[in-house]
């Protein structure tokens, strides 16, 4: 009885490493603000490009100026363009994701 109980503890184990070892993305999420005046961006285009691949990534900011871009290429580098209508459009390069 006890080497059941064991066995079936050991294979939970492994089963729960195997699990957690599956995730094979990430994803970005952030705060558009303008720089004149600090007040949040609704709408504002963000578009992230995986510079290896050239894979596209792409989100807009909600009421709050939140974006948030799930299923992501692990790594990097980045470049994530940000425009908005009747601003500058930024860009920022070398973003590395976990």
């Amino acid at each position: 009885m006890q080497k059941r109980i064991l066995f079936l503890l050991a294979s939970l184990l492994v089963i729960t490493m195997q699990v957690m070892a599956q995730v094979t993305t990430s994803s970005m999420s952030g705060k558009v603000t303008l720089v004149s005046s600090g007040e949040t961006a609704i709408g504002a285009t963000v578009i992230a490009v995986h510079e290896p691949s050239g894979t596209q990534y792409a989100s807009v900011s909600n009421i709050d100026g939140r974006f948030n871009i799930q299923g992501m290429r692990v790594g990097g580098p980045y470049r994530v363009t940000v425009s908005y209508i009747g601003y500058a459009t930024r860009t920022f390069s070398g973003i590395q994701l976990a």
